[in-house]
């Protein structure tokens, strides 16, 4: 059994049992991922590429109901962490790091190519520019980690999902 005094010292028994600012997150994040989950009801006919026998709508709406499941906990991560409410409040009263804005930017550039480029394109760019953005200079790491992830990944959709993504640029190469 615990006394008051130890609950206190923890500096989680006087927070709140949700945290504000992480629900307002929360409310955000799921209400990006119902509007996209309805998108996913519109959709049409199945692409041949994805001739798997598995409805177009499922695979997205999958991974939608996956990031609402995780999206439960984020209101009430300040009651998991050491130091609770005022250890998170800490770190966020900071801006966020130029990085991490352009990291967003760039990624949302090179996903908008994706069309144009191909998803295999898309993640060689992606493993490449990352960790250079993130100061990585030396070339054999950034090389590994280009060649393995963008081989594990295509391994993954292609041979164990049965998932074939538009080669793009590359379609001379799978003729």
């Amino acid at each position: 059994m615990t006394d008051s005094s130890s609950l206190a010292n923890d500096g989680r028994s006087d927070a709140p049992l949700v945290h504000r600012v992480d629900l307002v997150v929360t409310l955000v994040l799921f209400a990006i991922s119902l509007w996209l989950f309805y998108v996913t009801t519109t959709f049409e006919e199945v692409s041949a590429l994805f001739s798997t026998g598995m409805a177009p709508e499922i695979y997205p709406q999958c991974i939608l109901v996956v990031i609402m499941g995780l999206g439960v906990f984020i209101p009430f991560e300040h009651r998991f962490v050491e130091g609770g409410a005022k250890r998170l409040s800490k770190g966020r009263d900071k801006p966020l790091p130029r990085n991490t804005i352009l990291t967003a930017l760039l990624m949302i550039v090179i996903a908008s190519q994706m069309p144009t480029l191909g998803a295999l394109l898309t993640v060689i760019l992606i493993c490449l520019l990352m960790p250079i953005m993130w100061g990585e200079r030396r070339p054999i790491p950034i090389i590994a980690f280009t060649v393995i992830f963008t081989l594990c990944i295509w391994a993954l959709f292609n041979y164990a999902l049965k998932v074939h993504f538009e080669p793009g640029l590359l379609s001379v190469f799978f003729e």
